[in-house]
């Protein structure tokens, strides 16, 4: 099954963000993508669509 996503987007606790393809996100350890998750840190996108976070996370398993 193919991800729901291609670009993540985390926003940083300085008010800025930064982009990441989706295997840039999948290459972070699991740790960080969980806290990014729990603290509501990150925008999943297809294209210029954003995608809902549970139909992206879902996408995952």
């Amino acid at each position: 099954m193919a991800l729901a996503f291609d670009k993540v987007i985390v926003a940083e606790g300085d008010g800025t963000s930064r982009s990441m393809e989706a295997k840039e996100f999948l290459a972070l350890k699991l740790n960080v993508r969980v806290r990014y998750i729990l603290e509501k840190r990150l925008r999943f996108f297809s294209g210029s669509r954003e995608v809902d976070q549970r139909e992206a996370l879902r996408s995952l398993q």
